[in-house]
């Protein structure tokens, strides 16, 4: 457990490495901040990444050095002072998060497909026609391909069971250090106590909801990500941001990573289109969204 929670929070600060490399071929700037939510830059890149890799090459020969120059990227980074971050809580709640789902087991979904599609992409270059073995395979998720170039693994230990505990942690962070809590702080809030609330009132150790985290499922991923969008989208809604740009970017990223996670969040593609409306000044077609669109 705390061999997996260290693990987890290297790679934690191996994506804000990689969110500040993506900031800085967007921005051009590397002394511009970086917060909280923008680590999905970094997860973001990484996807990216693992699909350009994964057509010519298994992605468990890459998985070191790209967790290494990530961070040596976070090292340069923090040196120069442009993370908005106490990285010290990540690492209490990465740990009390693993700490509690450590003894969940396996769901259903995982030993059935979901470990089966991993596999073939860690041990294998990407192979057309795989859905012939099983049509499982052709349902892809932008989760396993991050999932799939970050499973570092020593002795017993897979981070690929682990991974998902670095989402809900991105989530939990986001709602403490707030001076002020406005509408979109308390609908966070509120959405994770519940979660909480009914994992601690649940009969079957932690719910069905949390009992998934610890499998390389994508559910409980999408299901965060669903709740970070309408976060943000409150947040945008009621204008309380710093940088009208940089936070409808970010709004973007979690809602690219929500539906490419589950095509069932693709509903949430009608949010981006109502922030377009009531911010008719940003700047649609821009570098930032023809690598999204790409």
């Amino acid at each position: 457990m705390i061999i997996s929670s260290f693990l987890c929070f290297v790679i934690l600060l191996s994506l804000f490495g990689y969110s500040f490399l993506y900031k800085k071929i967007i921005n051009k700037n590397i002394k511009s901040k970086i917060c909280n939510s923008e680590v999905f830059y970094g997860i973001l890149l990484l996807i990216l990444i693992s699909l350009f890799i994964n057509f010519f090459f298994p992605l468990k020969i890459f998985t070191l050095p790209i967790i290494i120059i990530g961070l040596l990227f976070f090292l340069f980074g923090f040196k120069n002072k442009i993370f908005q971050i106490k990285f010290s809580y990540y690492f209490y709640f990465i740990f009390l998060i693993n700490f509690f789902i450590y003894y969940n087991g396996s769901n259903v979904d995982s030993p059935l497909y979901h470990l089966q599609t991993l596999n073939w992409m860690i041990l294998n270059k990407i192979n057309l026609g795989i859905t012939n073995l099983n049509i499982r395979f052709g349902v892809n998720s932008s989760w396993h391909s991050f999932i799939a170039l970050m499973n570092f693994s020593i002795s017993n230990i897979s981070l690929k069971y682990y991974l998902s505990t670095i989402i809900f942690s991105i989530l939990s962070y986001e709602i403490f250090f707030k001076k002020k809590y406005e509408t979109e702080d308390i609908f966070l809030f509120l959405s994770v106590s519940f979660i909480l609330t009914f994992a601690l009132i649940h009969p079957f150790v932690n719910g069905p909801i949390l009992n998934q985290l610890g499998n390389p499922e994508v559910d409980t991923v999408a299901m965060f990500l669903f709740i970070f969008s309408f976060y943000y989208f409150i947040k945008l809604y009621n204008k309380n941001f710093i940088d009208l740009n940089s936070s409808i970017n970010i709004f973007i990223v979690i809602i690219f990573l929500a539906v490419t996670t589950k095509l069932s969040n693709i509903s949430l593609v009608f949010l981006i289109f109502m922030i377009f409306y009531l911010n008719k000044n940003y700047k649609i077609i821009n570098i930032f969204n023809i690598i999204i669109g790409i």
